[in-house]
């Protein structure tokens, strides 16, 4: 429940030294409240015109003197939303969940949490699949079924007032069935954290790690969708170190960390970073860092074969007089995509009702996923002719821009916080394919008011920049989002 999230951090730019791979532009955090500090029963219900209906209860207890825990459920029924010709677009959904959280001391050092979740969701969804014979496209009114669990058990022992460690085990497993494919995969996870002082100037955290991943696919529409093997086990180990060097006291520090890792697709993957921060004044901080993070490879990039479209016979695209099915093809050479990120910034808090933050940075991408045509297939002659795209590594970019923040509290009760970012890309692209651009501006205002001690209000106004959508064998497409979104919001 949104009300048992204690806070959310947003760490910018590449996390990959600490976090690992696919932690390469930023990594979102969610804590959630200790079960000691969510006593009792909460409920919380509403409806609307989009939210059909929408309720979650929680109830929580202590069990003993060293022991708290609570159990919870929720859900809700969304309507479909309308398209611009004022149609349903089919996407009317339902989800239910439940989970619990436990919490206890076994002594004076040590802890221990046991959380976990089960979900199933029912989701409506209209897809335009490509057919290999006429029209060659079809729209399939789809109900999708998805469903799982997990379940987390965490141990933290504290040494000293420097040092304490963290063990920690979790098991997910998921399946989810859509009208082309279902999968059905199970993951366990075992990770080993340690932090310590070495001396009044060195802190350091480092760690390992080993996950264990098993995917069953089934092809419901083998000629338009496949994965080849069906079944893939992967496994990942990994370990980091980062240590935290305070050069001068009170006012320059210098953190270096690097984590190591090894997974099935494509070996050892190292990923370093160094950062400096600077502390001229109490109130002011410059900050500077240098970091690589790679994305690796999933099961797509590997085992699938999509026919995304079909080209009918005596086209302008295909002269030939049988269909030409568009193939995005997996290669089992496709190596992780790379990056090299620089950030620079600076933080200004005179005090505690006014906070400035600024940073700038430039990503340089390398091996990006791209897409090469290779021979025609004849195989299925007279019925289709199959025009493979390989998935390689032949793209590279570059993505540059500044993000601020304003955080102004006019008075104990009101608040304001005001954002915005600019976001540049150049991606390479050719004859066969576009990439997607990220909206180049966005811009939010927000008002918090808290008048009494019961009633908090917010009022929200947000803009974000049109965006473009991935093509094949096209021109890319202008998909605008909707300028200005506002909302206000009383509870």
């Amino acid at each position: 429940m949104l009300e048992d999230v204690e806070r959310i951090e947003v760490i910018r730019g590449s996390g990959a030294a600490l976090w690992g791979a696919n932690a390469v532009n930023g990594v979102v955090n969610i804590i959630t409240k200790h079960s000691a500090d969510t006593q009792g029963g909460l409920l919380s219900a509403g409806g609307g015109s989009e939210e059909l209906g929408f309720g979650a209860f929680r109830y929580g207890k202590q069990i003993n003197a060293s022991t708290s825990a609570r159990a919870y459920l929720k859900g809700f029924e969304r309507d479909a939303l309308a398209r611009s010709a004022g149609q349903s677009a089919g996407d009317a959904w339902n989800k239910m969940q439940g989970g619990f959280r436990l919490d206890s001391d076994l002594s004076d050092a040590d802890s221990l949490t046991l959380q976990g979740d089960m979900y199933a969701a029912d989701l409506n969804q209209q897809l335009l699949l490509a057919a290999l014979a006429a029209p060659y496209r079809q729209t399939v009114g789809d109900r999708s079924m998805a469903s799982g669990g997990n379940i987390i058990s965490r141990w933290q022992h504290t040494f000293s007032d420097t040092s304490s460690s963290t063990l920690q085990l979790y098991f997910d497993s998921y399946n989810r069935r859509e009208a082309y494919i279902e999968e059905e995969r199970h993951t366990g996870d075992l990770d080993f954290q340690h932090r310590f002082a070495l001396n009044d100037w060195n802190d350091i955290i480092w760690g390992l790690g080993f996950r264990y991943s098993s995917s069953d696919v089934t092809d419901i529409y083998p000629d338009l969708i496949s994965f080849n093997p069906t079944d893939r086990d992967n496994s990942y180990y990994s370990g980091f170190v980062q240590d935290q060097l305070t050069l001068v006291d009170d006012t320059l520090w210098l953190t270096l960390g690097s984590k190591l890792e090894h997974n099935d697709f494509t070996g050892f993957e190292v990923q370093p970073t160094a950062r400096l921060m600077w502390g001229p004044h109490p109130n002011h901080r410059l900050w500077g860092a240098i970091s690589r993070g790679v994305r690796i490879p999933s099961r797509v990039d590997a085992d699938m074969s999509l026919v995304g479209q079909t080209l009918p016979p005596f086209t302008g695209q295909n002269a030939t007089p049988f269909p030409l099915a568009l193939a995005v093809m997996g290669s089992q050479t496709y190596q992780a995509e790379q990056l090299l990120a620089y950030e620079v910034g600076y933080r200004f808090s005179p005090n505690p009702a006014f906070s400035l933050d600024i940073a700038g940075f430039y990503n340089n991408y390398s091996t990006l996923r791209s897409y090469q045509p290779s021979a025609i297939d004849t195989s299925q002659l007279p019925a289709y002719l199959r025009q493979p795209f390989y998935i390689d590594n032949g793209g590279a970019g570059r993505t540059y821009g500044i993000e601020t923040s304003v955080v102004m509290k006019m008075l104990d009760w009101w608040r304001w916080d005001v954002s915005y970012s600019a976001l540049k890309s150049e991606l390479s692209s050719n004859a066969y394919y576009r990439e997607a651009i990220s909206p180049q501006h966005k811009l939010s205002l927000r008002a918090a008011l808290n008048p009494v001690s019961d009633v908090t209000l917010d009022a929200w106004l947000r803009y974000v920049d049109n965006a473009s959508a991935f093509t094949l064998a096209g021109p890319a497409t202008s998909a605008p989002i909707p300028r200005w979104i506002y909302g206000w919001d009383g509870s």
